[in-house]
């Protein structure tokens, strides 16, 4: 069942325009020939933030503090979560359930839009903060 809750909210969010992104937008962003990185323009520093909220006992952190990256390049990033409980209990960011003691590291896959190169309000933008957080939930 698990399974389902990634490609449902996806479409859900596709459909909506949910967090910013309809099929058109997705369809756009996601077309291959555009994740090609532009070296000739000025690189971006993007810095990664784990968090938890405060009824989740878990430690989460990224696995580096921040990557190098030109509009078009793709990037892989890892966020390690570890229940240090003796409980197993689950947490959401997409979905995710750790058994007691265990630990696991989640791979971020992204890219800089080539389009930011071309919009006025984005233009002194050096560094993008990429947030990750961490919920509790009442599923087990």
């Amino acid at each position: 069942m698990a399974w389902s809750i990634i490609p449902l909210f996806e479409a859900f969010c596709n459909t909506t325009g949910l967090f910013g992104l309809s099929n058109k937008d997705y369809e756009r962003i996601s077309d291959p020939s555009r994740m090609v990185p532009i070296l000739e323009a000025r690189p971006y520093q993007v810095n990664f933030t784990a968090l938890t909220d405060h009824t989740l006992p878990w430690t989460f952190k990224s696995k580096q503090k921040f990557l190098t990256v030109y509009p078009g390049q793709t990037a892989l990033t890892f966020f390690e979560a570890h229940n240090p409980t003796d409980k197993e209990m689950s947490g959401i960011a997409i979905y995710t359930v750790l058994k007691p003691g265990e630990r696991v590291d989640m791979p971020v896959f992204f890219y800089l839009d080539p389009e930011l190169l071309y919009d006025d309000e984005a233009r002194n933008i050096r560094s993008i903060n990429l947030s990750y957080t961490f919920g509790r939930t009442n599923t087990v």
